[in-house]
């Protein structure tokens, strides 16, 4: 994608003009046509240097691209190892003492370390199980990383996120790594829960199974309930659980989906995906009966297959949109579904907008990513198509279909498709985009998951909120926060975690200065104004001057 709608005209249609200049760089031998397209339709492996080499002969930043299959792959193949599937060069035993060495030192003098540095020393560990460092010294490089991956942003935050699993996966670094997201999870003054809580899936050490268990049965906080919900679906699906905690799960599960008064909107659905990924032979009767009613209930609403049928089936790929198999259904859902509409107008947006139409190129995979988008009930499937779609050409056209499509949508009877249009931005939204996710963070009568998803989306936008709109987006939701209302706190919340991300010093000391704020405001709040100068050295973690 990246080569047909590049800037260079010739590269784009003749496939021997880009292997001719593919030598070099991060690439230093010969790669012949023949390569490049068994390379580009995966029918062999694409090693690390070639789409580094990609990055610099496209003018991608660096590691936007290696940064972006190394996540997806985190994700879509099961693996719990350390190893990433995007093959490096090897490192020889002084290269890594040095890595280690470098980034120990940074660690233990409280200096600046880069995603790179962080890329590059646990892919050379990932690559060498048996190194080992003292007990101490994981702790350390554990909850530093873990730190750094959540004030991260785009591909930053993706190299240090993919870092991190890394060391869930390292026999020696395991322990430590699930401690920290673990500890992290269990302290109510943290800005983030869903995240390091999720991050244990990755796991399948006993101790990430147990502190998911704790956090599912009593959570510290919604926030860490829906991460350990979250984990679930891929640790129940790879086998992490003993049947004793399989049992606890269903019974969790079985509860929610009865429960209407969760707070998340997809936590129901959620908890169907979960019970529909248990073995068969596992399932208590309950969480049989709860799985035959909901599969009627779909089939007498006329669900698509895609969600409902194939959704409880467990199948919950990136791949496996339209109820079929990869590429089955280039059109997207099923033609009489009303997402189907709303999926073909943000692909035809999108692909009318690129900079040249490439003769006998039809993408069968983009409408299957934008369905997943819109409709997958699991959010790390949502997430992770949005990450393919954000690191390909496709990113500013169809971030700017999904803002048109805000202000055609019904912000009361579409709420939910709001919701997840504002997720997708998180991911590939510009500074274009941020007018209408200010106005949906300051509107009248908009709902509160709407409100609370715009308020969190603006930390990751391209671009930066004036200091106007910060104080009247304090004015219209600390009020409702500070008489008790829940909407309000949790919209103040994702209010502070941007102002976080964007670095708003002042305004931060105002809201922990504030004794009628809500506590949760007040110590979040806290949190970010607390991070040492070392970890805000990244562009996510600048406080900006008061």
């Amino acid at each position: 994608m990246n080569r047909l709608y590049g800037t260079n005209d010739e590269w784009a249609t003749q496939g021997y003009a880009f292997a001719r200049a593919f030598e070099g760089g991060a690439w230093p031998r010969e790669a012949d046509p023949s390569k490049i397209s068994r390379w580009e339709t995966a029918r062999i492996a694409v090693p690390w240097r070639a789409v580094r080499r990609y990055e610099e002969l496209l003018g991608v930043p660096a590691r936007q691209l290696t940064s972006a299959v190394d996540t997806i792959n985190r994700y879509a193949v099961p693996s719990t190892g350390p190893l990433p599937l995007l093959a490096r060069p090897p490192a020889g035993d002084e290269a890594l003492e040095r890595r280690i060495d470098a980034v120990m030192e940074a660690v233990t003098a409280n200096s600046p370390v880069s995603a790179a540095d962080w890329d590059d020393l646990t892919a050379a560990l990932a690559a060498a199980p048996g190194i080992r460092l003292r007990a101490g010294e994981w702790t350390a490089v554990a909850e530093r990383l873990l730190t750094e991956t959540i004030v991260a942003d785009g591909p930053e935050w993706k190299q240090r996120f993919e870092a991190f699993s890394r060391l869930l996966g390292h026999p020696s670094a395991q322990r430590a790594a699930v401690a920290a997201c673990a500890g992290w999870a269990a302290d109510p003054t943290n800005p983030a829960f869903v995240e390091t809580v999720c991050l244990l899936d990755t796991s399948a050490h006993p101790d990430a199974a147990r502190h998911v268990l704790a956090q599912l049965t009593a959570p510290t906080n919604d926030d860490a309930f829906y991460g350990a919900l979250l984990a679930c679906v891929r640790k129940v699906k790879h086998g992490h659980f003993t049947p004793e905690q399989v049992r606890e799960v269903c019974a969790v599960a079985v509860c929610l989906l009865h429960d209407t008064s969760v707070r998340y909107d997809d936590a129901r659905s959620l908890a169907g995906s979960v019970l529909a990924l248990v073995p068969p032979a596992d399932r208590s009767t309950e969480a049989r009966r709860t799985l035959y009613r909901l599969s009627r209930a779909a089939t007498e609403a006329s669900a698509p297959p895609s969600r409902a049928a194939e959704r409880w089936r467990g199948e919950d790929e990136l791949t496996s949109s339209a109820g079929g198999q990869p590429g089955s259904n280039p059109g997207g859902r099923p033609g009489g579904h009303p997402g189907a509409h709303l999926v073909g107008h943000l692909v035809a947006a999108s692909v009318s907008s690129l900079p040249r139409e490439v003769p006998r190129f039809v993408d069968g995979v983009l409408p299957l990513l934008v369905d997943e988008i819109l409709h997958a009930p699991v959010s790390d499937v949502r997430l992770h198509a949005a990450l393919f779609l954000a690191a390909t050409p496709y990113r500013g056209p169809l971030a700017a279909a999904m803002s048109g499509e805000t202000a055609r949508l019904h912000v009361g009877r579409d709420a939910r498709v709001l919701v997840r249009l504002l997720q997708a931005l998180r991911s590939f939204g510009g500074a274009a985009e941020r007018p209408m996710v200010e106005r949906m963070v300051l509107g009248a009568g908009i709902p509160a998951p709407v409100v609370e998803a715009a308020a969190g989306a603006l930390g990751h936008l391209g671009g930066r909120s004036t200091g106007t709109f910060w104080d009247a987006a304090l004015a219209r939701h600390a009020p409702p926060a500070r008489a008790g209302n829940q909407a309000g706190v949790r919209a103040l919340e994702s209010v502070v975690y941007s102002l976080g991300i964007s670095g708003e010093a002042a305004r931060l000391k105002r809201l922990a200065d504030d004794p009628r704020a809500p506590h949760s405001v007040r110590s979040r709040a806290d949190w970010w104004l607390r991070l040492p100068p070392y970890v805000r050295s990244g562009p996510a973690g600048q406080l900006a001057p008061g």
